[in-house]
């Protein structure tokens, strides 16, 4: 057998072994993603990535998922990783200890969709880049530490079968979420919110919206039919209607009756301010 047939053979066997170049890249990105945050995961650097723990491959050409629960994952995911993994449909990194910003790259995983990343310590504003990921219909960023308002952009995210923001750091009003026809689970429980709950949110369940400053919908009804109390009847003079005090001491009363039979856990911000 003259040396060219020893070539082929050894390119068949290095085809076998590591795949198509574009499975190569996505190789190469995940190996700097265990070097900064997955130092327990045994992955073989000399295996096909298709055969490592937690990875997924369609057809043995391309990374689809990622799914590392609960593998003791710390640290910051440095920028770079997820540029090379666009045809990432699934990433499950819940249960871990990630801290810091979601890498701006993931914006490059068109296909996504499936985003689980609760039990984190994710921080910072929910980033913008999220609502470009147009194909997300199961985002979890659940038990981080976001902060800022819910952005009205999630209507961009037509495909939404769930969201699950609860027990995050987020602020003001929820925004009204026409636009998505197909969420049949939402949670924005156990944060800072306040205003009254929209129209488009007003059928989900109470237990949705635990532990705000929140009224409406499947909550008691805001005082007067209107946003519960803000600063104005402090003295303020913001141009709203204030509540007299036989109305805010009926709200009080009726929350207080409610958190005691356990029935809707929500606590009044009276310094908060809602617009109308």
């Amino acid at each position: 057998m003259g040396w060219r047939h020893y070539l082929v053979l050894l390119c068949s066997l290095v085809s076998l072994s590591v795949g198509k170049p574009g499975l190569a890249l996505e190789k190469a990105a995940l190996l700097p993603f265990k070097a900064a945050v997955g130092r327990y995961i045994s992955w073989n650097q000399s295996a096909n990535p298709c055969t490592w723990q937690g990875i997924e491959c369609e057809n043995n050409n391309s990374i689809i998922t990622i799914r590392l629960p609960g593998y003791f994952l710390s640290g910051e995911i440095p920028m770079g990783i997820f540029g090379n993994l666009t045809h990432l449909r699934t990433l499950s990194l819940r249960i871990n200890s990630l801290s810091a910003q979601l890498p701006l790259d993931l914006a490059s995983c068109t296909e996504l969709c499936n985003l689980y990343l609760q039990r984190k310590q994710f921080s910072s504003e929910i980033p913008e880049f999220l609502f470009g990921l147009y194909n997300l219909v199961r985002p979890n960023l659940a038990n981080n530490n976001f902060s800022g308002e819910i952005s009205s952009e999630f209507n961009n995210l037509t495909r939404l079968g769930t969201l699950y923001l609860e027990y995050n750091q987020l602020t003001g009003s929820i925004p009204d979420l026409p636009k998505l026809v197909s969420l049949y689970q939402f949670n924005v429980s156990y944060n800072h919110l306040n205003c009254s709950i929209p129209s488009s949110l007003s059928t989900k369940n109470a237990s949705s919206f635990l532990r705000n400053s929140l009224c409406g919908g499947p909550l008691l009804a805001c005082p007067g039919g209107a946003s519960p109390p803000t600063s104005s009847f402090d003295g303020g003079g913001n141009g709203k209607k204030k509540l007299s005090r036989r109305a805010i001491a009926v709200w009080r009363s009726k929350l207080q009756m409610v958190e005691a039979n356990d029935v809707v856990y929500i606590r009044p911000n009276w310094g908060g301010i809602c617009l109308d």
